[in-house]
C-alpha cells in the first residue's frame, strides 16, 4: 500500500459478547484501519458473535478495500458460519 518493502499490521482482539452495538464499534474500527494498514488481523477467539450477519456485512467493504490495495483482512478464530457469511469477500481465515 504505502511501500513495497514495509507493511503496517494491526491486530484487533475483542473479548466478550459482540452484540449489535459492539459489532458496530468493531466494524467502524476495522473500516478506519483498512484505510491506513496493509494487514488487519481480527482475532475473534475471545468473543462470541451474537450478530453474525451484521458482522459479516460490516466486514465485507474493509476486506475488499484492503485486497484492492494489495493488503488483507485476516480472521483468526472465526467460526465456519462467519467465514461462509463473509463469502465472497476476499479474506484470509485462520483457525
Amino acid at each position: 500500500m504505502w511501500n513495497e518493502d514495509t507493511w503496517l499490521t494491526t491486530t484487533i482482539r475483542p473479548a466478550g459478547l459482540l452484540d449489535s452495538t459492539a459489532v458496530t464499534r468493531l466494524a467502524d474500527s476495522v473500516a478506519i484501519l483498512s484505510t491506513t494498514c496493509d494487514l488487519v488481523v481480527l482475532d475473534l477467539s475471545a468473543c462470541a458473535v451474537e450478530e453474525l450477519e451484521q458482522l459479516a456485512e460490516a466486514l465485507r467493504l474493509p476486506a475488499r478495500r484492503l485486497a484492492a490495495q494489495g493488503g488483507c483482512l485476516m480472521l483468526r478464530g472465526a467460526s465456519d458460519d462467519l467465514i461462509a457469511a463473509m463469502s465472497p469477500a476476499p479474506l484470509a481465515a485462520v483457525g
